[in-house]
């Protein structure tokens, strides 16, 4: 299954992102350092990683799959 993870804590497009995951019914991975507010969807979750450098960075990569956005 195709899913979209945003390195959130910079994504200036996150309410695009949503919209369009929504249309193809997608599940989306929101990873920041800080809790965010996000749309209250079950295929939306949030993932709160350390605040070390590029943490988000690295969830993300070692989460990801072959067709994953």
């Amino acid at each position: 299954m195709l899913n979209i993870f945003i390195d959130a804590d910079g994504c200036a497009v996150k309410t695009e992102i949503y919209k369009v995951a929504a249309r193809y019914n997608l599940k989306i991975y929101v990873v920041a350092n800080k809790w965010m507010t996000i749309p209250t969807d079950p295929k939306i979750e949030m993932v709160v990683v350390s605040g070390a450098f590029d943490a988000a960075d690295d969830w993300i990569a070692e989460n990801i799959g072959d067709d994953d956005i």
